[in-house]
Parts: structure tokens; C-alpha cells; sequence
């Protein structure tokens, strides 16, 4: 993969510099274009290589939750009924329920 974006980068770099010489003239501040400097504006304005890095970010917080030993937030639930007797009496019922997802043994390969 690294080798993929660095050639992607020097693929840049080059069309960079070929669309630099021929659309202005020559400068001498343009001249003095440092390798970190072209390296930052192929960076800042290619958009695969920004993709790419998107995509970098996408899987390492995929890693970092499938690392997790609760992958998902506890769900809490309340519940109320009222139930009346043939008596003419009413009481009141209540229930708490609460839910947790728990991946055991790589199992978690299995929720999709």
C-alpha cells in the first residue's frame, strides 16, 4: 500500500511540475520549490492520495472497535402497565430490562 501512495505522490509531483513550467513563466520563488513543499501541495490537492488516507482512518477505527470487548452501548428499558383486578382494585406493574452485546471467541464474525 505504501508503495502504491508513494508512487502516487511522485506521479503528482511530476504532473505538478510539468503543468508548473508550462503555464507560467519562469519565477525565481517559483524556482525554490523545496521537495516538502511540493510534497504538502500533492498531498493538499490530490484526491486519491486523499482517498487513500480516508480509507487509512476507515480501517483503523474498524480495528480499534473490533478490539473492543463491549462493541456496542447498554440499552435500558422501563415499562409500565396497569392491570385492574375484577375486584375494582388497579395495580401497577414495572419492568427495567437492561441489554448488552457481548462478542465472545470471534464470534462477532457472525453479526453481519
Amino acid at each position: 500500500m505504501y508503495s502504491s501512495l508513494r508512487n502516487l505522490t511522485l506521479a503528482g509531483l511530476c504532473m505538478l511540475a510539468s503543468v508548473a513550467q508550462s503555464a507560467t513563466p519562469p519565477d525565481p520563488a517559483a524556482a525554490s520549490l523545496t521537495l516538502d513543499a511540493a510534497l504538502r501541495r500533492v498531498m493538499d490537492y490530490n484526491y486519491a492520495i486523499q482517498a487513500a488516507e480516508r480509507r487509512v482512518g476507515i480501517r483503523a477505527g474498524e480495528a480499534e472497535h473490533a478490539g473492543r470487548f463491549f462493541p456496542s452501548n447498554p440499552e435500558l428499558e422501563v415499562e409500565s402497565a396497569q392491570r385492574e383486578a375484577p375486584d375494582g382494585t388497579s395495580t401497577t406493574d414495572l419492568g427495567i430490562t437492561l441489554k448488552q452485546e457481548i462478542w465472545m471467541g470471534n464470534k462477532g464474525d457472525l453479526r453481519e
